[in-house]
């Protein structure tokens, strides 16, 4: 249940880091969000190939 929570909590510490209108100088760099959206990215696809792994009886 966990994996499915994180990019939930992800993605909005994805965007407020990375806002230099909120965190000024501590914003992320463009490597670390991209290296964030990526990882979002990967967490999410897996969460959404085990859903569809369970619907269709293969997991």
């Amino acid at each position: 249940m966990l994996s499915f929570q994180l990019p939930f909590a992800m993605w909005p510490l994805i965007r407020f880091t990375s806002s230099r209108e909120m965190m000024g100088g501590f914003a992320n760099g463009a490597v670390v969000k991209l290296l964030a959206w990526t990882l979002f990215g990967v967490i999410s696809g897996a969460n959404v190939w085990l859903i569809g792994s369970v619907i269709a009886g293969n997991g």
